[in-house]
């Protein structure tokens, strides 16, 4: 595993904390994302003193993990959000745009959440999981691919060690919107829930003593997004898995 460590600075209107920003740029312009204000540090050092800048400062700042892994690391952590490729009006009247997707084989459409398969990956879906919904759709060619209804909700929630922002629940949106420092872990009880079941969706995150009823997501298991990615599924991209850690991978951070 590889551990990079990310801060995302707020710039300030005020120009005294525009000074003070710019000061921490110009110390770590090695670290920073061309002219942006995102910072990425690879050294564990040289994050403490940037954290230790930044703790004096009254300008919002952010810092986050990023664990990336190869693909022989997979099945050692126990689930995945997959990040699979997305995008907007991918489904117009029940009707795949191929100019959109791109030959993928598995992909989410963000207008109506629908999740969609190829022939190829529905085949693999039915082969390692169980309790989901297909319904056959085409695109503008004829092709044919499947909507996938997963069914499956975790009952256990997923965990995570800091809170970095939250909101809560409003009118139109009856959930939480939590942000964590980019770690999550799943306890013995929700680690035994995906792996038995594959893919699923799960709708609680706890902190500490405390749960929050957040906007549905998937997550997968290790051993079936290992399938995905050994068959080549195009949608799945080993750089947008996050992963998701166990209790005994608590010590590697």
């Amino acid at each position: 595993m590889i551990k990079n460590y990310h801060i995302d600075i707020d710039f300030p209107d005020e120009e005294e904390l525009q000074r003070n920003a710019l000061e921490f740029a110009e110390r770590f312009k090695k670290n920073r994302n061309d002219i942006s204000w995102f910072f990425q540090f690879d050294n564990r050092s040289e994050l403490n003193h940037a954290i230790d800048f930044l703790k004096k400062q009254d300008f919002n700042w952010d810092f986050y993990y990023r664990l990336s892994i190869s693909n022989k690391e997979i099945t050692e952590y126990p689930a995945y959000f997959p990040g699979f490729f997305s995008n907007y009006h991918v489904l117009l009247s029940n009707q795949v745009d191929s100019r959109i997707i791109q030959k993928k084989d598995i992909f989410i459409d963000l207008t109506s959440g629908k999740l969609i398969l190829s022939s190829r990956t529905k085949e693999l879906f039915q082969a390692h999981l169980k309790n989901i919904a297909y319904e056959q759709i085409i695109d503008e060619k004829g092709n044919i691919y499947f909507t996938a209804e997963i069914k499956k909700y975790l009952t256990a929630p997923v965990d995570i060690p800091i809170i970095q922002k939250l909101s809560n629940p409003t009118a139109l949106a009856n959930y939480h919107l939590v942000a964590s420092d980019g770690r999550y872990f799943l306890k013995e009880d929700a680690s035994k829930e995906i792996t038995n079941h594959g893919i699923a969706f799960y709708s609680t995150i706890r902190h500490k003593d405390r749960c929050f009823k957040v906007k549905p997501r998937l997550i997968i298991s290790n051993r079936f997004i290992d399938i995905l990615i050994k068959e080549k599924t195009k949608g799945v991209n080993l750089n947008r898995l996050t992963v998701i850690l166990s209790e005994k991978n608590e010590n590697i951070l």
